[in-house]
C-alpha cells in the first residue's frame, strides 16, 4: 500500500469496490468474530463498516502502523489523554487570540481576490492572505467559494462524510469500579452502547465514558433526552452493577443541534470512489 498514492496499489480497484463489511463477512469464519470485528471497526470509524471503503481502511491502517496501534492503550493511539480534556487546546488558543475569535458565526463564503482571500459570515468579514478550512469535508461543502471549487474537489468533499457518534460521560464521587476489580473498559456487541472506558481524572471523581457509533448512534440521537440518558444508565448498570445507577452528573454529546452536525466526528469516510480521480494536491 503506497502511502503517498494509495490509489496506485495493485489491488486498489478491487479494494475500493468493496466495503469493510464485505471483507468482514467474507473473511471471518464465525458469527462472534464478525460481531467483534464490526464493533472494532465501528469504534475506529464511528460508522458502520458498510459505509467505509476497504481501500481507505487499509490505507489508514498502514498509515498508523497497523490496527493494533490504532486500538491499543499500551503504546498505541489510545494510550494518552489530555489532562483536563482535549477542549483545553482550543480554549488556550482562544485565550491568546482574544477578541479575534468569533463564536456562533459559521463561514458562509470564501472569495479569492488577486492578492487576498475574503472570508465572510453573517456577523463578520475577514481579509487574509491565506485560509485554512478546518472543518469536516462534508461541512466544508456548504461554504460558497468564489471562484467555485474545481469539479474534482467539489465531488470529493461530497463523498467524504464524517462518522456518527454519541458519547455519554457519567460522573461519580469516586471510580468505584476500580475497587470492585474492574477496569472500566467494556465491549457489548449486542447493545446500542457498545463501548465504555474509564475516563477518570488522576484523582477525585470517577468518570465512565460510554459510546455509540454509526447507526446505533443515530438511533440514540432520535430518542428524547430522558430516554437517551436512561439507555446509557441501564448499560452502565448492566456492566458495572447498581452503583452505576446514581451518577452525580451525566452528559451526552454528539447530537444534532441547530441544524449542525454535532453528531459527526471528522474521521473522514470515503465512499466507494474507484471512478474518482486522485487528488491533485491543490486545496
Amino acid at each position: 500500500m503506497p502511502l503517498e498514492a494509495p490509489w496506485t496499489a495493485k489491488r486498489a480497484k478491487e479494494w475500493d469496490s468493496m466495503t469493510v463489511a464485505t471483507w468482514i463477512n467474507n473473511s471471518a469464519k464465525s458469527a462472534t468474530a464478525r460481531k467483534m470485528l464490526t464493533a472494532l471497526m465501528n469504534g475506529i470509524y464511528t460508522a458502520d463498516p458498510g459505509e467505509v471503503s476497504m481501500l481507505f481502511a487499509l490505507f489508514q491502517a498502514k498509515s498508523c502502523g497497523g490496527i493494533n496501534a490504532i486500538l491499543s492503550t499500551g503504546k498505541g493511539m489510545q494510550n494518552d489523554r489530555i489532562q483536563g480534556g482535549a477542549q483545553l487546546i482550543t480554549e488556550k488558543i482562544a485565550e491568546k487570540l482574544g477578541s479575534s475569535v468569533h463564536l456562533n458565526s459559521p463561514v458562509k463564503r470564501i472569495a479569492q481576490e488577486t492578492k487576498n482571500v475574503v472570508v465572510s459570515s453573517d456577523a463578520v468579514t475577514v481579509r487574509a492572505k491565506r485560509v485554512i478550512v478546518a472543518v469536516p469535508p462534508s461541512i466544508s461543502s456548504r461554504i460558497t467559494y468564489e471562484p467555485v471549487l474545481p469539479a474534482e474537489r467539489a465531488m470529493l468533499v461530497q463523498r467524504l462524510p464524517a462518522g456518527t457518534a454519541v458519547k455519554c460521560a457519567a460522573i461519580y464521587n469516586e471510580p468505584f469500579w476500580r475497587g470492585d476489580g474492574m477496569s472500566g473498559q467494556s465491549v457489548d456487541l449486542d447493545s446500542l452502547v457498545e463501548v465504555t472506558y474509564d475516563g477518570s481524572p488522576p484523582s477525585g471523581l470517577g468518570t465512565l465514558n460510554a459510546f455509540a457509533f454509526g447507526h446505533k448512534a443515530r438511533e440514540l440521537a432520535r430518542l428524547s433526552s430522558a430516554d437517551r440518558k436512561s439507555t446509557f444508565i441501564r448499560q452502565l448498570v448492566k456492566i458495572f452493577g447498581p452503583k452505576a445507577s446514581t451518577p452525580v452528573d451525566l452528559t451526552t454529546t454528539g447530537l444534532m443541534r441547530n441544524g449542525r452536525e454535532d453528531a459527526t466526528w471528522p474521521t473522514g469516510l470515503p465512499a466507494l470512489s474507484q471512478n474518482m480521480p486522485p487528488p491533485s494536491g491543490t486545496p
